[in-house]
């Protein structure tokens, strides 16, 4: 099963979030509520601390 980086977030947590990406608070809560997306040096970031869990697709969403 797939799942998003927001869905992600809402699971482990806006803190919890920050600590395991890197990055401030408000860049996660930027994410998780889509006001922003993450770098692609970010994204990198993401999925390689989320092991695999999170991919391009779950960060960006499916190209169309």
């Amino acid at each position: 099963m797939k799942i998003t980086l927001k869905k992600y977030i809402e699971f482990i947590g806006n803190n919890k979030a920050a600590k395991l990406f890197d990055c401030s608070l408000h860049s996660v809560k930027a994410w998780r509520y889509g006001h922003r997306q993450p770098s692609v040096e970010q994204a990198k970031i993401i999925i390689k601390v989320s092991n695999g869990v999170l991919d391009y697709e779950a960060i960006y969403g499916t190209p169309y």
